[in-house]
């Protein structure tokens, strides 16, 4: 699968983020569902795919360090993929530019129906204000915890981390909370326009709400046309997804393309196993590339077919099968073991024959019986993984 992660605001319109761009500004996704003040990909929609497309200015932004300090786990992720050959840079503003015409009667007609975009709006601003919530409790918790670890530093070079973190959230904090009045003042026109049909029929009101479509659309638009003309899935932040299933209703399908994989697989790593928490770049480069990625996808299709539901008990499904299935081998095991105890009583090679015969018996059980089950293995092991890092990690620095 190939996976297009969009650049935010990229559009066919004159930009207005360009002299101060907000910290979002042609900048990829970033995951909602965990919010403090350094963001983080979207890690298990990463395992999806063989090749995400990348746009060449959000790459050029994040690898010269020209956007917000809240990106750096985002950065350092695409140039590892980079490295490893997993993305492919493409120039999003040439391919608009291209078809700028098209876009903007697309865009026109859209306008033309504002009714039909209001309950989609309400849900993308509700979503919205909730995330922006979360991030400035998130914020506000970092900043006061920085405040009283000031008290407990041992070092100079404690004292300078601990400067750097607490100038990177009260940075971020002053952005997202100090929004301009003219734009505050917008996004209340637009709030009350929401809420009431009468207000939608006057004039200052309708013309925001409509602003604020047109920057909405405009966008939305613009990433239908990358993912058809670059051909690939794309992912965009969730509070966008009410606009792209309203869009594709209309055309009788229920899903924009890569959208039903994004949500199961991230159900599969949120709901079922939020336990496996392997995520580093490095540990998704080594899931990429075992072969067992090949399971992993396969399932998150069934799932999307309905054939599968990834929730709590099908959690507890999978780890009882696994559980009665590692007992069943530890069973055959120790039967293999003792009809090949004779063996080791040959002259010389005896030892040696048993354990190899030993082996190659219960290598090929172990390997027909875990063959349902070679996606929990991949990921259950890279967890192990991560977690053993952590520990030498930790026992490294009280050493």
């Amino acid at each position: 699968m190939k996976l297009l992660l969009t650049s935010f605001g990229v559009s066919h319109l004159p930009q207005q983020n360009e002299v101060n761009p907000a910290p979002f500004y042609r900048m990829p996704p970033v995951s909602m569902a965990q919010v403090h003040e350094a963001f983080l990909p979207d890690y298990a929609v990463l395992l999806l795919t063989d090749e995400v497309i990348l746009d060449k200015n959000t790459y050029d932004r994040l690898m010269s360090g020209w956007h917000s300090p809240s990106y750096a786990n985002v950065a350092v992720m695409i140039r590892v993929l980079y490295d490893e050959g997993f993305i492919r840079i493409e120039d999003f503003d040439a391919v608009i530019q291209a078809n700028r015409d098209m876009l903007d009667q697309i865009l026109q007609r859209d306008l033309k129906e504002l009714e039909l975009w209001i309950e989609p709006l309400k849900t993308a601003v509700t979503t919205w204000r909730q995330f922006t919530e979360l991030l400035d409790r998130s914020l506000r918790h970092e900043i006061f915890a920085a405040r009283l670890e000031k008290n407990n530093l041992t070092s100079e070079y404690t004292e300078q981390l601990w400067q750097y973190q607490m100038h990177m959230a009260q940075s971020f904090h002053h952005v997202v909370s100090c929004v301009p009045y003219r734009v505050r003042e917008s996004l209340r026109l637009v709030d009350e326009a929401l809420h009431s049909s009468r207000k939608r029929r006057k004039a200052k009101y309708h013309k925001a709400l409509k602003e604020h479509l047109t920057e909405c659309l405009s966008y939305v638009n613009a990433n239908l046309l990358l993912s058809q003309t670059l051909e690939a899935g794309f992912h965009d932040w969730y509070d966008f997804q009410p606009f792209y299933r309203e869009k594709f209703l209309r055309v009788a399908k229920d899903a924009p393309p890569g959208e039903k994989e994004i949500e199961n697989v991230k159900k599969l790593f949120e709901i079922s196993f939020p336990e496996f928490t392997f995520w580093h770049p490095d540990n998704v480069i080594r899931a990429l590339k075992d072969d067992r990625i090949r399971d992993l996808r396969v399932l998150v299709d069934q799932a999307c077919k309905g054939e599968v539901e990834f929730d709590r008990e099908f959690a507890n499904r999978t780890l009882q099968e696994v559980l009665k299935m590692e007992t069943g081998i530890g069973t055959f095991r120790n039967m293999v073991s003792y009809a090949t105890a004779p063996l080791g009583f040959i002259p010389v090679v005896g030892t040696p024959v048993q354990k190899a015969v030993e082996e190659s018996a219960t290598r090929l059980v172990e390997r027909k019986k875990r063959k349902k089950f070679r996606w929990f293995y991949m990921i259950s092991e890279l967890a192990t993984k991560a977690r053993a890092e952590l520990g030498q990690q930790t026992d490294g620095g009280d050493a």
